[in-house]
């Protein structure tokens, strides 16, 4: 049971608070971003304020590209006392080494594209005259 001085809200009032799903906030728990929520005596979970800036914290650290598998790491570690600011930069300086690759991949299909555009536009176009042609029916 919840303490008395907390609110107690049904699944739907935190997802709808924290701009998720009821399947999200399902997920969350089952997979240890959100504790196990308490129960009302009918049955139903009793989530918190606490729940919905929990939801919305893992929401911002997916925004900047951490998987919730990350995300849950670093709630435990919170959770445990143990996170400190230079044991946690790791994850961050990673994630950040992540977006830099991605950047240049991108940088690169932008360049291609680019070329290819060109070329089109110069009546040159290697795309259509590349894609291969379905087979014909009747035809070996």
């Amino acid at each position: 049971m919840l303490p008395r001085t907390a609110r107690a809200m049904k699944i739907g009032q935190v997802a709808q608070q924290a701009g998720v799903g009821v399947d999200t906030v399902r997920c969350y728990e089952r997979r240890g971003a959100l504790a196990r929520a308490a129960r009302t005596l009918s049955g139903y979970r009793a989530f918190t304020a606490a729940d919905v800036e929990r939801i919305l914290f893992v929401k911002a650290l997916q925004t900047l590209g951490f998987t919730l598998d990350d995300i849950i790491a670093l709630l435990n570690a919170v959770d445990a006392g143990t996170a400190r600011c230079a044991s946690e930069r790791v994850r961050f300086e990673a994630e950040l080494a992540r977006v830099d690759a991605q950047l240049r991949e991108l940088r690169s299909v932008r360049r291609r594209l680019s070329r290819t555009l060109q070329q089109c536009e110069d009546g040159a176009c290697q795309v259509l005259p590349a894609a291969p042609q379905r087979p014909r029916a009747g035809r070996a």
